[in-house]
């Protein structure tokens, strides 16, 4: 049987996962905190971390050769 409520996403701490340690927040009265860092949010903020993480690697799959350096 289907639910209706569909479920709390499952976020990672953007704190830990730029030192690439790879935990996820507890969620507790609309905010969000991480037990190894203690960083504490809600969920703008968390995605809002994460969409600037995510900024940092947007040539991770593009092969860059020595006569594409100056194009960056």
């Amino acid at each position: 049987m289907r639910q209706t409520e569909p479920d709390v996403a499952t976020l990672r701490c953007p704190v830990c996962f730029d030192r690439e340690i790879d935990v996820l927040l507890m969620h507790r009265d609309e905010r969000y905190y991480c037990v190894k860092c203690s960083y504490r949010g809600d969920a703008d903020d968390v995605r809002t971390r994460h969409r600037h993480s995510r900024s940092k690697f947007v040539n991770r799959t593009r092969r860059i050769d020595l006569g594409g350096i100056e194009t960056l």
